[in-house]
């Protein structure tokens, strides 16, 4: 089963990374020097210092992504206000707008360049987002959908079922620890095949046996 879940892993690691980079970041205990700690041990410091870069771009993008959709709303509600003055007022939107933006990049910096939490020590990620609201407010909107994506999203039936349903469709309900149970149960009851090798020498070892008895037996006393 570690093999079947390890070639899974695998496969899919490369599609999926950037966007658990992302979620990293977003955990006050480790930030972008985890990540960066990672992908050197990986990938080497010229690679790393590469992906670095893009991945703090792509999050420039989410933040740019949802500054768009807020910033399409607020012309939804600009288009039924009452047509006065409408020049000036979209210009003063737009001049918001980018001031939105550049702020949005001045929340993530100063989100990186924040001390970085005793890893140690129990933290609720989303509830720290929470509380911080108010300090990063757009970027606490990205950080909690991205932490909210459910890790258990990938099918899990090839790598976890062996003849049969280990996990149910409610998987992703189940606690880590009723998870592990119901792995490692159905491994220890049936992931061993049998070893013909130490029957053989079972056999082996009772013919031996019962020879020895035998010659015991037979000598003379």
């Amino acid at each position: 089963m570690a093999i079947a879940m390890k070639g899974k892993f695998d496969k899919y690691w490369e599609s999926y990374s950037t966007i658990l980079s992302i979620a990293v970041v977003f955990d006050p205990r480790y930030m972008l020097d985890s990540v960066k700690f990672c992908y050197e041990k990986l990938y080497g410091q010229v690679v790393a210092k590469t992906k670095c870069l893009e991945l703090r771009g792509k999050i420039c993008d989410l933040l740019k992504e949802y500054n768009d959709s807020t910033d399409q709303s607020s012309s939804l509600d600009e288009s039924i206000a009452e047509d006065i003055g409408y020049e000036d007022d979209m210009d003063e939107f737009e001049s918001f707008g980018e001031s939105q933006f550049l702020s949005d990049r001045t929340q993530l910096d100063e989100y990186l360049d924040c001390k970085r939490l005793n890893r140690k020590q129990p933290l609720d990620v989303l509830l720290w987002w929470k509380t911080n609201e108010s300090r990063f407010p757009e970027l606490a909107c990205v950080a909690r959908d991205v932490l909210s994506i459910p890790i258990t999203t990938v099918a899990s039936e090839s790598a976890f079922s062996m003849g049969g349903r280990v996990l149910s469709n409610l998987r992703s309900s189940l606690l880590p620890e009723n998870a592990e149970a119901l792995i490692t149960t159905r491994n220890w009851l049936y992931g061993f095949p049998s070893d013909d090798r130490d029957n053989g020498l079972e056999v082996e070892i009772s013919k031996a046996v019962g020879t020895s008895s035998m010659t015991s037996s037979s000598t003379p006393v």
